[in-house]
């Protein structure tokens, strides 16, 4: 495992933990081509839910879309993280996820 993947997936991680609300408007998976590989970073239900995919483990949180951001709350403390929706729908995740955009 490289170090910026290791880096991603601690991310997802810490993400989970500081991630308010039910919501909808996504649906599907989410992620990015690594290598030629897709990698699923998070999957939106269509019931507010939402999987994040970290190192083989999977977390869950609800979502809700608004004002351009997914805002996704989940794990200890039930915190909101916000993210960007970006002109072609993908989700900007910053340095450590980077863009992740609906699979095809």
């Amino acid at each position: 495992m490289t170090i910026k993947r290791f880096a991603r997936n601690t991310a997802a991680v810490l993400l989970v933990s500081v991630l308010a609300a039910c919501g909808n408007g996504f649906a599907g998976e989410y992620g990015h081509s690594v290598n030629g590989k897709w990698e699923t970073i998070m999957t939106f239900k269509g019931n507010g839910e939402v999987e994040l995919d970290m190192m083989g483990n999977t977390m869950v949180g609800k979502y809700e879309v608004k004002d351009g951001k997914v805002y996704i709350t989940g794990g200890k403390g039930g915190q909101t993280q916000a993210f960007r929706i970006d002109e072609q729908g993908c989700i900007d995740g910053g340095m450590l996820f980077g863009t992740m955009c609906r699979k095809q």
